[in-house]
C-alpha cells in the first residue's frame, strides 16, 4: 500500500474533494485560508502552492499529524 505524499496544487486539491463529494461546501478560498494561517502546511514551487492531499484529509477529518 501506497502511503507516501499526494502533491496537488490548490485547484486540483478542490477537484479531487468536489470528486469525491459533490456537495461539499469546501471551497478553494477556504484552503488558501488555511493554508496562510499555517494549518495546512504547503510548498510554494514558482507560482504554485502545493499541498499534500494526506494533511488535508488529516485536517478535514480532526486527525493530529504530529
Amino acid at each position: 500500500m501506497n502511503t507516501g505524499p499526494k502533491i496537488r496544487t490548490i485547484k486540483q486539491a478542490i477537484a479531487e474533494i468536489k470528486a469525491f463529494d459533490s456537495e461539499t461546501a469546501f471551497t478553494e478560498r477556504a484552503l488558501r485560508r488555511l493554508i496562510h494561517e499555517g494549518k495546512i502546511p504547503a510548498v510554494y514551487a514558482g507560482n504554485k502552492t502545493l499541498i499534500d492531499m494526506n494533511n488535508l484529509y488529516a485536517y478535514l477529518t480532526g486527525v493530529n499529524l504530529e
